[in-house]
């Protein structure tokens, strides 16, 4: 603080810290002109002056406040969103898992050896889309008419 600058005294109306010192409720003290705070107004303020000042302050607390309950609010529904999102992908797994659970009990049914990792790619081409080099189609096909045949060997 400069000594040449111009002191006015002020009041607290709240416990607050200026100049290295808590300065309580109530309390008068000197400050620079000019100087501005929410919780302290100039010594000589009338009591419409210190309601204004007051009610001035409250709304900046509201304000505040409203904007802290808007983010919190944004905040929570990001976090539902999140949480939405992880449900769905565990949702999405649970079925994955369960497809290749069936997909493994099919092919032990059949005889096959499941296909995936550690097999060459033309074991895992012949376990996609073909058998022995056939479309699946024409497999399925074959499959049928094989069984159609014995079973019409079994009727005569």
């Amino acid at each position: 603080m400069s000594t040449k600058e111009k002191m006015v005294s002020v009041r607290a109306l709240e416990t607050g810290f200026y100049d290295g010192a808590r300065r309580r409720k109530g309390s008068t003290f000197p400050v620079p002109e000019g100087t501005e705070a929410s919780w302290f107004i100039h010594e000589d303020a009338t009591a419409e002056e210190i309601h204004a000042h007051v009610e001035k302050r409250k709304a900046k607390v509201a304000k505040r406040m409203a904007a802290n309950v808007a983010v919190s609010h944004e905040r929570i529904d990001r976090k539902a969103e999140i949480a939405k999102v992880k449900v769905q992908q565990q949702a999405d797994a649970a079925a994955h898992g369960v497809a290749i659970d069936a997909a493994r009990q099919t092919n032990a049914l059949l005889g096959k050896k499941p296909s995936g990792f550690g097999q060459s790619p033309k074991a895992m081409a012949k376990a996609v889309g073909k058998v022995g080099g056939a479309p699946i189609k024409t497999a399925i096909k074959t499959a049928g008419a094989k069984a159609k045949g014995s079973a019409d060997d079994d009727i005569a």
